[in-house]
């Protein structure tokens, strides 16, 4: 019995010595292992220090670790921190082009209605003028057979008058009944020329 406690020291104190260069939280593993098989076999005075070194070293391990455990989460939360705003960036810049974009959009279909507006304006114009031209042209179709035919009537009568007036002035012997038969056309024309007169302001 007595050599498989020391079988089993031994073994730990290999361990230990394996562990002891890189002292991390398995050589005071082993440590408290040995101080546990110390408490076995009943030699507490040895067990005592190596509880107490195993202790304190696995406590400031822990510190350690839960300190570089803080700084990792604190790494952790400035990526995700400098991500966030990264993104929010991102966001704004998405949102201000899709603005951009939408504002760009109307004013194309304004445009596009305006012109479309503008077009239809401009067609009822052209059709307007048209119309315009074609009673222009009648107008002066009418005009060019108006002058001529009204010429004519105003001769007429007016060659009538004078006609008649000189053969009155003409011939001083001429008896009274053709005198008053020339007189009565004379009448006649002139009242003729009286009624076209009132009828060109008219017309």
């Amino acid at each position: 019995l007595i050599d498989n406690r020391e079988k089993a020291m031994q073994e730990l104190d290999t361990s230990i010595l394996l562990f002891k260069n890189i002292l991390g939280k398995d050589y005071y593993n082993q440590l408290n292992k040995k101080a546990d098989l110390l408490v076995k076999y009943e030699r507490y005075t040895e067990a005592l220090p190596l509880y107490q070194l195993t202790s304190h070293a696995l406590d400031s391990i822990a510190c350690a670790l839960s300190n570089k455990q803080m700084s990792q989460l604190q790494e952790i939360y400035k990526v995700n921190r400098l991500q966030l705003e990264n993104e929010k960036v991102r966001n704004n810049k998405q949102k201000t082009i899709l603005i951009f974009s939408i504002v760009v959009l109307l004013l194309i279909m304004l445009f596009a209605i305006r012109t479309i507006f503008v077009g239809k304006k401009l067609k009822i114009s052209e059709l307007q003028m048209r119309k315009a031209a074609e009673t222009a042209k009648e107008a002066n179709e009418l005009k060019n057979r108006f002058l001529p035919n009204m010429s004519y009537n105003i001769r007429t009568p007016l060659n009538s008058v004078l006609g008649f007036s000189q053969l009155i002035a003409a011939d001083p012997d001429t008896d009274d009944f053709l005198r008053k038969e020339y007189s009565t056309i004379i009448q006649e024309k002139a009242e003729e020329l009286m009624r076209l007169g009132n009828y060109v302001p008219d017309l």
